[in-house]
């Protein structure tokens, strides 16, 4: 955790993520535009992914799973988490890197209404879980195609009720659900897409 001196207005949970993160990422030379926490007040650029963010869907590629701990993040030390998250998983087997999944995610973001999708957190680090797992299918989405896939989840995605689920949770699973799924879910019908994530 980061100690304030006396008067110092704390940080938000963004920023405190930022600071911790510099030295793990070359966040200047990352292929997917970005900006931190405090730039982004500053000067809202609108086609900038969040850098916590980034570090968010680092850490959900390694674990493989979409719960992933502001607070965990903050006191733990980073390099020793994102180590223990490395243990864990069988990362080697999967064949790639989180960069390539983050300049694929570039290539895709020239399209501003898939730049506005992954700007927020949840689809982002829903997708790097469903990236991990499937990455192969999902490599071959144009930005055409992604943008159906997209717009189909979406569609499914209202008829959950939102009164009985944590919205963010549930979207960040949802996206790696489908996603992670995507060759299966693209030929069902959304009724049967529907149902199959709602048993999720």
């Amino acid at each position: 955790m980061i100690t304030l001196n006396n008067g110092q207005k704390p940080m938000s949970p963004r920023h405190q993520i930022d600071i911790l993160s510099e030295t793990m990422f070359d966040f200047e030379n990352l292929s997917l535009r970005n900006q931190s926490h405090k730039s982004k007040q500053v000067s809202s650029n609108k086609l900038s992914v969040h850098r916590s963010d980034i570090v968010k869907g680092y850490i959900a590629f390694l674990a493989n799973t979409t719960a992933i701990d502001n607070k965990l993040i903050i006191e733990e030390k980073m390099d020793e988490l994102i180590a223990e998250r490395i243990i864990a998983s069988d990362i080697s087997s999967d064949g790639y890197e989180f960069t390539e999944i983050l300049g694929w995610v570039a290539d895709r973001c020239v399209d501003a209404a898939i730049s506005k999708w992954f700007l927020s957190g949840n689809n982002f680090i829903g997708f790097c879980v469903a990236a991990r797992n499937n990455f192969n299918e999902i490599k071959d989405e144009t930005i055409e195609t992604l943008t159906v896939q997209i717009a189909r989840f979406e569609s499914v995605f209202l008829n959950f009720d939102k009164k009985k689920i944590k919205v963010g949770d549930y979207r960040r699973r949802m996206v790696a659900e489908y996603f992670g799924a995507l060759a299966r879910f693209k030929v069902s019908p959304d009724s049967d897409v529907v149902i199959e994530l709602s048993q999720k």
